[in-house]
């Protein structure tokens, strides 16, 4: 992931976007970026698409069923793995993207 607001060059923009539409980016970055995009409104159109294909992407494939054991193994390795405990951890959610008339 990119951390820079701006980059020079289109294939720099568009990894910005991908981490931008998945919300990959801090909240500092993700506003500047959003501020950035606001300034074309190509760029707007194109990060609309780019969501909405992050916001359907789980339905392209087909549920999976987990092989035989999975769950009970899993279990067993999380059971046996030491756990820290985390006081008032707050986990930021993506922002959502709200084009803005340019």
């Amino acid at each position: 992931m990119n951390n820079r607001p701006n980059s020079n060059t289109n294939e720099e923009w568009e990894a910005q976007l991908a981490d931008y539409a998945m919300g990959a980016m801090s909240p500092d970055v993700a506003s500047a970026f959003e501020h950035s995009l606001n300034e074309c409104r190509a760029h707007v159109t194109l990060a609309d698409q780019y969501i909405n294909v992050v916001g359907v992407m789980g339905y392209a494939v087909r549920p999976a069923e987990p092989a035989a054991g999975h769950k009970e193994r899993f279990m067993a390795k999380l059971a046996a793995t030491p756990q820290e405990r985390v006081e008032n951890r707050q986990v930021q959610p993506p922002i959502p993207f709200q084009p803005r008339a340019i």
